[in-house]
Order: structure tokens, then C-alpha cells, then sequence
């Protein structure tokens, strides 16, 4: 695994805490240090901090206050 690698790893805690979880992807790292990126994605939809996941989030929060205003009337 290169420096840059270990680094990129140690500046995001998102992938710190992904790999202390996962750690058999500690051997795609190790074979291939572009994987860092792919890991990354994986990371964030694993926790659910994509644009996309925000987005779901804020459509059922919606429908709930929705479903509520309904509710009252």
C-alpha cells in the first residue's frame, strides 16, 4: 500500500471506520492502490452519506409531514 494511500485512509474518517468494520478490504488496498476510490463509494453508501440517501431521507421526512398535516385536517 503506498503513503498516499495510508493517508488518503487517515484523513477520512468515513473510511477509517469502514475498514475497522470491513477489514478484508484491506487486500484489494494492498493489491491495487486505485481501490481507495472505489472503497470510498462503498464506504458512503454503506453509511448512507450520498446525495442520493440525503435526498430518500428528505422525501420521507416530507411524506411523514404530509401524512400529519392530513392527519390534522
Amino acid at each position: 500500500m503506498s503513503e498516499e494511500t495510508i493517508l488518503k485512509i487517515k484523513n477520512t474518517p468515513i473510511l477509517q471506520a469502514f475498514l475497522k468494520e470491513h477489514s478484508e478490504y484491506y487486500k484489494y488496498l494492498y493489491r491495487d492502490n486505485t481501490y481507495v476510490k472505489k472503497l470510498e463509494d462503498l464506504a458512503k453508501e454503506y453509511y448512507q452519506v450520498r446525495v442520493i440517501d440525503k435526498l430518500e431521507r428528505f422525501h420521507h421526512k416530507l411524506n411523514l409531514l404530509q401524512v400529519m398535516m392530513n392527519l390534522i385536517e
